[in-house]
């Protein structure tokens, strides 16, 4: 592709209705030469629609190490929520990305600081980051939240969640 940004979601949610994303593995991005210099996004699951109603239950989502791409912009999220009615429950997201920014759970603002499209309720998750320097639990509003506690304090959400490392039993 001759295009500036190049990307891919494992789940992406674009049109109306009710969505139950359910029971998903979610692993084995990569990125090429193909995409050298290239901005590019890599997203788990994403939600961008104001009219969708999005159930994400019970998923792993492993993003794992992704080879350099010059001088690119990644954009490497686990849960992207920018619209629409979200609940996120019982979900495991397993951030081994640590070369650059990346995020658990991203949920940006609508473009003024403080104000959100749609809604998210999120507990009962594992969100657990391997690297620290630049790998966050989430992105919420404006800015990088790297701990779970700083991610509950935020965002209000995740009362129950657990930031725990998660022995799979296979790398694929």
């Amino acid at each position: 592709s001759t295009a500036a940004t190049t990307g891919i979601a494992g789940v992406s949610i674009e049109g109306d209705g009710t969505f139950n994303v359910y029971n998903n593995m979610i692993s084995g991005f990569a990125l090429t030469s193909a995409n050298a210099n290239k901005s590019a996004y890599v997203y788990g699951i994403k939600n961008s629609s104001a009219t969708a109603t999005a159930n994400i239950f019970f998923n792993t989502i492993k993003m794992d190490t992704l080879a350099s791409i010059g001088t690119g912009t990644v954009n490497y999220r686990g849960i992207f929520i920018s619209a629409g009615t979200n609940t996120v429950k019982n979900n495991i997201v397993v951030n081994n990305e640590d070369d650059f920014a990346s995020f658990n759970i991203y949920r940006p603002n609508s473009g003024t600081a403080g104000i959100f499209a749609g809604t998210l309720t999120a507990n009962y998750n594992d969100y657990y980051r391997a690297g620290t320097t630049n790998a966050k639990i989430a992105f919420y509003d404006t800015a990088g939240v790297a701990t779970l506690a700083a991610w509950k304090t935020a965002s209000t959400q995740d009362s129950n969640s657990v930031s725990g490392q998660v022995p799979f039993v296979s790398a694929t």
